[in-house]
């Protein structure tokens, strides 16, 4: 069979059946043989069951190929002698074991001379002349060895040694073996080694573990690869590594791979035991030597005694953080760069003091850095961090010296020397100084003089004011003034600002928390600073001896949430002996309900304090009742009970064992409360005011919103504003044992405080700093029950040039206060003395002809007499100012006339329609361009004037102009026609009659020749009928053929005659005798 054969099964099969068929057609053909020629047929005297054995040897001999050959065999066999027990006696051996001294050979397949690795499968073989009978084996599991058994176990099939995994096993295997003579051989012993462990192989070379940006090591130019692999049993047979997933090969000198890209090698090793160690995969990236990062050429220069600077360079471009300070554990402080070339000023630094510094320097997924130190010179006397801080009437001018001395500073428009001097004799190393009354917009130069001693320096500058004033925050103070506490001390940090009315503000503490808060001031003009906004804050460390943080102070808009001003400030924290941290409360507490603080106290290592010796809790001059709970916790309960600020400090003084050191330390912590809010209550919130009142004195009292609590109200700061839409004014507070008073009497209530509102705005504080922040809105009222007017104007809201307009009004009062009324209508004016109120009364006024606007406004003032009431009232009318001339005889178009018209008829009116009625009109009337002075009467509703001479029948151009008492015009184009006479009328009204009568003649015509012809073509359709009617009548066989052909051929005549008539039109005469239709069937 062929190979092809082989790899296709189907034709394997195929090939298998044509064979099988093949095979069946011969054994037939040799059957159809032996049953015809060859069939056996038993002789005389023998039976048929030797026949049959016979067959059946034939069958059982399989190696025949007919049955000829297998009778044969059959009677071979049965023929041969059998010998007899004396001849089997002489003819057997003699037996080898009745002679057998010797001892049977035992071996094992297992030698001590190699190693096995688990399972170890340990085969005995036995070997002697006699024959073995039995084997015996034991083995000992002893870490050397050495230690031997004796054999007691029955040999009967290769028996397996155990060893635990990952383990070096040495084993003492003992046995013997007896043979069928009794021989016994002497116990023999050997030790075996099976070595579990697996090699380890070590690799030298680029690493695949995460470095800080979570990839990779990559190689620059080239990398080497070195493997080296130990065993603790068998020894290292052979090392092999695969890269870049090609095929394993064997490792036997160091690797150098240099081509750029990603590679990935794989290795491991065998020993000797045939133990394999798990594959080891590492992934590196070679890059361009090119692209390695590294610092070089750092140096340190220019130093002084409060500064230096660093110079390196990279060899690629990088993001370089320059770490620096005092302790080289500890580097505090950064500066950062970038770039190939750096350049890093360090300042301020301290005279005469070490620093160190670190650079790390990052780029293309590489990390450096470099190390150093350098040493401050010696102090010099200077001055320095000189701060402007300007407005638009105010600056403040900070600075320090690096040594204590005397200062003084002057300032002026054109020099440093107009001005006062600001002198300080204190020796100091800060100062400050106002700068008051300053010019807006404008610049001014400052001197500052120095002096310590014989040494006197100097530094000259300048500054702006502003044009307009802005909020800005001044300047950051911090208690305490050296910026430095120990971790749980108090920072207090004070924002000085100005200009600031309503803003919102967050403190920023460095640390990951903040503090939020708003202000709420009200700017009346003048300088503008306050020092409220001051925050306590207490810092924490981890580990470090020291650190730095910075605070920044950031003002927000309170409508858009954005960034006015921000000033920072950086304070040092030292690591304290005991941490004392506030635990609870977290938020701010509530005044008048009691609570529970929590306490912690930790070593520096965090660790909890446990022997406390004693100890001190005080809050708001308050000392409290606590207990020391497990784990450093001081727990204690306090009932504020109103009287508490809105930041208390929890006063703590504790004694305590440290680290076998006795330990004293003391703080406070400071603990929020939420600041009430005082309501004020007076009769303003109950009282409506009117027009003309004034407001008066007005008493106002402090509460507690919901709070029945009796207290002593000191309240510290409090300020009113009288606030309207265009007026904000300060008002005067008498303090009192009732109260506060509120002088407002020199307030009245105008008319745009009805419209547009006021209020009273109150902010201040008590002595616990709860908040006063309301705003009390007037209650105000234009009409006056006791004093008011009222306005009806007559004949509709409009007013007419030249035409007499007419108001009624009249006070209104149901005390019956009288008034005087000043009326203004646009530039007319008049004031009524003593009007009686309840009665109405009448003002009228007259619009000029040069009245030009749309609208006029009168307004109505009236003032009570012997009472602080007023009342104003204002009513609109809408301007009618041009008029329309209108022809009413002779009329724009035809007019006609009996004779010529000697009169001119005119309608003036205004332009919403309104009738105009003048007694006189002048102007000038131009007829067909000649020009002449007219005159107009009025005579029954309409104007006439009479022409300087009669208008000619024909056609004429008018042109009219009306030049008093206002002026209008108008160009028309008129037709005058000669009315008709008695007889021409006569004779018109009978040719008239005459064209009515042919009209309705002519139209009884038509519809008389219209029925004629409808008449003749339903004759013509009867016809069409009868000839349908025939050929119907004919197949039916109702008609012979001859009465059919008779009587259809005078229908189609008839048919003809019709469609002749209708051709010809003969509906037409309608009048001629109508021919009679001929019946048919």
């Amino acid at each position: 069979m062929t190979a092809h054969t082989i790899r296709n099964p189907l034709k394997i099969m195929l090939f298998l059946l044509i064979l099988v068929i093949i095979i069946a057609i011969l054994n037939q053909r040799v059957i159809a043989t032996i049953g015809v020629g060859e069939s056996h047929k038993p002789e005389e005297g023998e039976d048929s069951s030797s026949s049959s054995n016979t067959s059946t040897g034939g069958d059982t001999s399989g190696s025949g190929s007919g049955t000829g050959q297998a009778n044969t065999g059959s009677q071979s066999q049965t023929s041969a002698p059998t010998p007899t027990p004396q001849q089997n006696q002489q003819q057997a051996p003699p037996d080898p074991c009745s002679s057998d001294t010797s001892a049977p050979i035992t071996s094992a397949d297992a030698s001590s001379e190699k190693f096995y690795k688990s399972p170890l499968y340990v085969a005995l073989s036995c070997i002697d002349n006699c024959g073995c009978k039995e084997t015996y084996f034991c083995y000992n599991l002893s870490a050397d060895g050495s230690s031997a058994c004796e054999p007691n176990e029955k040999y009967t099939q290769p028996f397996e040694i155990p060893c635990s995994k990952n383990s070096l096993c040495n084993v003492q295997l003992s046995y013997y073996s007896i043979d069928k003579a009794g021989n016994k051989e002497s116990v023999k012993s050997t030790i075996l080694h099976i070595d579990n462990i697996a090699p380890e192989t070590s690799y030298s070379g680029p690493s695949d573990k995460s470095t800080a940006y979570g990839k990779a090591e990559i190689v620059y130019g080239k990398a080497e690869i070195v493997l080296s692999c130990a065993d603790k049993g068998s020894g290292c047979k052979e090392t092999k590594y695969s890269l870049d997933n090609a095929q394993m090969r064997p490792y036997s000198s160091k690797i150098i791979i240099s081509s750029q890209g990603v590679h990935t090698i794989t290795f491991y090793s065998i020993d000797y035991a045939g133990n394999e160690e798990s594959y080891h995969t590492i992934s590196f990236y070679i890059a361009s030597a090119e692209q390695k990062l590294e610092i070089r050429n750092a140096r340190v220069s220019e130093i002084t005694a409060y500064s230096a600077r660093i110079f390196f360079e990279t060899t690629i471009s990088a993001d370089v953080t320059l770490y620096y300070g005092t302790d080289k554990s500890s580097l505090n402080n950064s500066k950062k760069s970038s770039g190939t070339n750096h350049s890093i000023l360090l300042e301020p630094l301290d005279p005469e003091t070490t620093y160190y510094y670190k650079i790390l320097a990052t780029a293309s997924e590489q990390r450096v850095s470099f190390e150093g130190e350098f040493t401050t010179k010696s102090e010099d006397f200077r001055i320095k961090e000189v701060s402007v801080q300007a407005d638009v009437n105010f600056a403040i001018i900070s600075w320090s010296t690096t040594l204590p001395a005397e200062c003084q500073l002057s300032y002026g428009l054109s020099s440093p020397n107009e001005n006062s001097e600001k002198v300080f004799t204190k020796i100091q190393t800060m100062y400050e100084a106002i700068l008051k009354n300053l010019e807006p917009n404008s610049r001014y130069f400052f001197k500052i003089i120095a002096k310590r001693g014989a040494q006197t320096i100097e530094y000259n500058g300048d500054f702006f004011t502003l044009k307009s004033a802005k909020p800005s925050i001044l300047r950051i103070n911090v208690e305490p003034a050296s910026r430095t506490a120990k971790e749980g001390e108090i920072f207090t940090f004070t924002a000085t600002l100005a200009n600031v009315e309503n803003a919102s503000y967050i403190w920023d503490f460095g640390d990951g928390t903040e503090e939020k808060g708003a202000i709420y001031e009200q700017k009346i003009g003048g300088l503008q600073i306050t020092n409220t906004e001051a925050v306590m804050h207490t810092f924490y460390l981890t580990f470090e001896e020291k650190k730095e943080f910075e605070v920044k102070f950031t003002l927000y808009s309170p409508n858009s949430n954005e960034a006015i001003d921000s000033k920072s400030v950086k304070v040092t924290v030292l690591r304290a002996p005991i941490k004392i941290r506030l635990l609870e409360p977290h938020e701010a507490k509530k005044k008048n309900e009691p609570f529970e603080i929590k306490i912690e106290l930790k070593d520096y290592f965090g660790r909890p304090i446990t022997k406390i010796l004693s100890y001190n809790i005080a809050i708001a001059n308050r000392r409290i009742d606590s207990e020391i709970k497990e784990n450093g916790i001081i727990r204690a309960y306090f009932n504020p009970n109103f009287e508490v600020r809105n930041i208390e400090l929890a006063s703590i003084a504790i004694d305590a064992i440290v680290d076998g050191n006795f330990v004293h330390f003391s703080t406070a912590l400071p603990i929020k409360f939420e600041p009430l809010r005082l309501f004020a209550e007076s009769p303003l919130k109950h009282q409506k005011f009117y027009p003309g009142n004034r407001l008066g004195l007005q008493l106002i009292t402090f509460k507690f919103d919901k709070n029945a609590y009796k207290t002593d109200f000191y309240i510290t700061d409090i300020r009113a504003i009288l606030e309207s839409i265009n007026r904000k004014e300060r008002i005067e507070i008498i303090p009192t044992s009732l109260g506060f008073i509120l002088d407002m009497n020199s307030y009245k209530i105008e008319m745009q405080n009805i419209e547009s509102g006021l209020a009273i705005n109150l902010h201040g504080r008590d002595r616990y700093d709860n908040t006063i922040d309301e705003k009390i809105t007037l209650n105000l009222a234009k009409k006056n029950p006791s004093f008011y007017l009222e306005l009806k104007p007559i004949d509709g809201n409009r007013a007419y040039i030249l035409k007499e307009k007419t108001i009624l009004y009249k006070i209104a009062s149901d005390k019956r206060l009288a008034g005087d009324v000043g009326i203004k209508c646009g530039n007319m004016q008049e004031v009524f003395s003593s009007v009686e109120p309840n009665n109405y009364q009448y003002y009228s006024f007259t619009l000029p002809p040069e009245y030009k606007d749309k609208k006029i406004i009168c307004e109505f003032t009236a003032k009570a007499i012997g009472a602080d009431a007023e009342s104003f009232e204002m009513i609109a009318f809408d301007v009618v100012s041009s008029v329309n001339i209108l022809l009413m005889s002779p009329n724009e178009g035809q007019s006609s006339f009996a004779e010529e018209p000697n009169k001119l008829i005119i309608d003036l009116r205004y332009a919403d329609g309104t009738k105009a009625s003048f007694k006189k009109l002048h102007g000038e009337l131009l007829v067909d361009d000649i020009a002449s002075e007219i005159e107009f009467s009025m005579i029954d509703g309409t104007y006439v004037a009479a022409l300087p001479e009669p208008l000619k029948f024909g056609k004429h151009r008018i042109e009219l102009k009306i030049k008093e008492p206002l002026k209008s015009e108008i160009v028309a184009n008129v037709i005058i026609n000669k009315m008709p006479g008695l007889s021409e009328l006569i004779l018109g009204i009978l040719i008239v009659a005459i064209v009515g009568l042919l009209l309705f003649s002519s139209s009884k015509i038509v519809v008389a020749i219209k029925d004629s012809k409808a008449k003749m073509l339903a004759e013509k359709n009867n016809v069409l009928a009868l000839l349908k009617k025939l050929k119907a009548e004919y197949f039916k066989r109702h008609l012979s053929e001859s009465e059919f052909k008779e009587k259809y051929a005078e229908a189609e005549k008839k048919l003809k005659e019709i469609e002749l008539r209708l051709k010809k039109k003969e509906y037409v005469y309608f009048w001629r005798k109508k021919v009679k239709q001929a019946k048919f069937l």
